[in-house]
């Protein structure tokens, strides 16, 4: 890096851990400001490293998204996973935030529950996407259920609804899944895609990798990934699959709130829910969206899914090696014989 280049930028870009502010600093380069963008995701310790370089500085996150992410539990335990955007708020609030109130990503009601849950209502839809829907880019009429932005599938019934298996969650290698939610997503996605909705514009997510490499085997790796892994993107359609379903009331990763937050904010036009409505009820920001999607949206059983008679064996067939909701039936079964009775952490 040569000393003229440096003096001759204005706005040099850099990331928050790498020895470049020091290289910079050494080279002559003083900043009037610091911008330090998605500050929710940097360790506190960590961002004082660019704000000391210079007089003034800007925070820009969200703080009610997910943090970093740390692998150690003692780091987590003594709250070194706090971000110095959530302490500033935290100790100074308004005197120092400025809130962002208008948000031009998706539908009104997508966004009804993050606004009301994290953002004390305040946040808004601009008029340009407030009313979009799937009928906008698709062959799903106005008046279709499928064009309906927040929706759910209550798979709170175990038992076989229109050949659909709604099994409780399984544990697999650390991890979970649910062959029963798996199925109806995978015929959802499908019937998207005969509708008109590109593939591209679609996004499957969940909170358990066990649960997203099942769908993976159907539905490839470009549209599927982990809730954590899609922040940051957006998709015109984002299909969740909750996976947890056990007597226990369990929920696991479920229990951090922002990472709902994420998972619905990523949909444009929008975002389906599959799982479990009596295993919502033990958390009180998972009870808030179901009571959200029961108002604004649509809540259906399984035996309600008329709109999802669609050839299963078709699942993945134009791709090689992807496997059918037939085969997830038989993987679901061989996978009984093999079950453990014991569970695992999250």
């Amino acid at each position: 890096m040569r000393k003229s280049v440096v003096i001759e930028k204005q706005v040099i870009l850099c990331t928050v851990s790498s020895g470049s502010l020091h290289t910079l600093r050494g080279l002559g380069f003083f900043p009037d400001m610091v911008i330090v963008d998605e500050a929710a995701q940097a360790m506190e310790c960590a961002t004082w490293v660019p704000l000391l370089q210079a007089p003034r500085c800007v925070l820009a996150g969200d703080h009610c998204q997910l943090p970093t992410v740390l692998h150690s539990s003692e780091a987590t335990s003594q709250g070194l996973g706090a971000s110095l955007l959530e302490t500033l708020d935290k100790e100074f609030g308004s005197v120092v935030k400025h809130f962002l109130s208008v948000q031009h990503r998706m539908n009104e009601k997508i966004m009804r529950w993050s606004a009301d849950y994290f953002y004390e209502s305040k946040l808004q839809a601009h008029r340009s996407v407030a009313g979009i829907s799937l009928s906008d880019i698709s062959a799903i009429s106005g008046s279709d259920l499928m064009n309906e932005p927040l929706l759910m599938i209550d798979t709170h019934s175990e038992s076989r609804q229109r050949g659909f298996n709604l099994s409780i969650e399984r544990i697999h290698q650390q991890s979970y899944r649910n062959y029963g939610e798996a199925e109806i997503v995978c015929a959802y996605v499908q019937l998207l895609m005969r509708m008109g909705v590109r593939q591209c514009d679609i996004g499957v997510i969940s909170p358990y990798f066990a649960q997203v490499e099942l769908l993976r085997k159907t539905l490839g790796e470009e549209i599927v990934n982990t809730v954590d892994g899609f922040q940051g993107q957006q998709r015109e359609v984002i299909v969740m699959s909750l996976v947890r379903n056990n007597y226990e009331g369990r929920i696991g990763f479920l229990s951090d709130a922002r990472r709902l937050n994420v998972a619905v904010t990523r949909a444009r036009r929008q975002f389906l829910l599959v799982g479990s409505s009596s295993m919502m009820r033990h958390a009180e920001h998972l009870r808030s969206l179901l009571e959200c999607i029961r108002t604004v949206g649509k809540v259906l059983r399984p035996d309600q899914l008329t709109f999802l008679s669609v050839d299963a064996q078709g699942i993945g067939q134009d791709v090689p090696g992807r496997q059918s909701t037939h085969d997830m039936n038989r993987i679901a079964s061989d996978d009984c014989s093999s079950e453990v009775s014991s569970f695992c952490s999250d």
